[in-house]
């Protein structure tokens, strides 16, 4: 992770892009901290949708492993159901510098 001014920057992948995740690219997107740099979910035309509808200017995707390889990302925000949660961190576990985390760890890590 990179360190400015001795805070940590987020570049973050959002994988799920549900009702849910809403308010987490809310919430990152308020962050001086936190960018997002790409969003995933397994049907790209909703991935498309959100990035549409929240008038962001980054790459969607239906495939983690390709957004890992496209993004400079160091953070993954799992927010899919929690019988994904396990492929999430399989996907995640070997990438340098990148963690997965769900939606109920992503509020602690962003205060640092």
């Amino acid at each position: 992770m990179i360190r400015k001014m001795n805070r940590i920057e987020h570049k973050i992948i959002v994988v799920g892009c549900g009702v849910m995740s809403n308010a987490w690219l809310d919430y990152a997107q308020q962050r001086e901290n936190a960018t997002i740099v790409g969003l995933v979910d397994i049907n790209i035309e909703v991935a498309r949708a959100m990035v549409e509808r929240r008038d962001l200017k980054i790459p969607a995707f239906s495939d983690l492993s390709k957004a890992l390889k496209k993004t400079d990302a160091n953070l993954v925000f799992d927010v899919t159901i929690p019988a994904a949660h396990k492929q999430i961190t399989e996907l995640t576990k070997n990438q340098k510098r990148k963690r997965p985390f769900s939606d109920v760890q992503i509020g602690k890590l962003l205060t640092r």
